[in-house]
């Protein structure tokens, strides 16, 4: 093999490498609550897309959906089952200030949270 073929690899490995990393999500440590909302101990692989208002956030947990909705529904008054569709669960506070999504995720959930006003 000549240096001009190892080259256009070595070229290739890189520029693929670099895709890899730029294209893996920026994860940081999960908050212990989120604008006033706590998050399940169990909380990992949070990604922080709008810190102020309206503010997002998702999350893994490997808890099962339904102890998920019902420890949200629990935990903050007013929180309620707004519709479920294709298995995904929404929830809204009664002021429309909150709204999680919780979907069934391999063997736990993803959580989808928007904090549209203070709750």
């Amino acid at each position: 093999m000549n240096n001009k073929t190892c080259s256009m690899i070595a070229a290739t490995l890189l520029c693929t490498a670099s895709l890899s990393v730029a294209a893996a999500p920026d994860t940081s440590a999960c908050p212990a609550d989120f604008h006033t909302l706590t998050m399940p101990d169990d909380a990992k692989q949070c990604q922080v897309f709008d810190s102020g208002l309206p503010a997002t956030l998702v999350f893994y947990s490997a808890t099962p959906q339904q102890t998920l909705i019902d420890y949200y529904t629990a935990q903050y008054p007013g929180m309620q089952v707004a519709a479920t569709v294709q298995g995904r669960t929404l929830l809204t506070a009664a002021n429309d200030s909150v709204r999680v999504i919780i979907s069934p995720d391999h063997e736990g959930s993803q959580v989808d949270m928007m904090i549209v006003k203070a709750y």
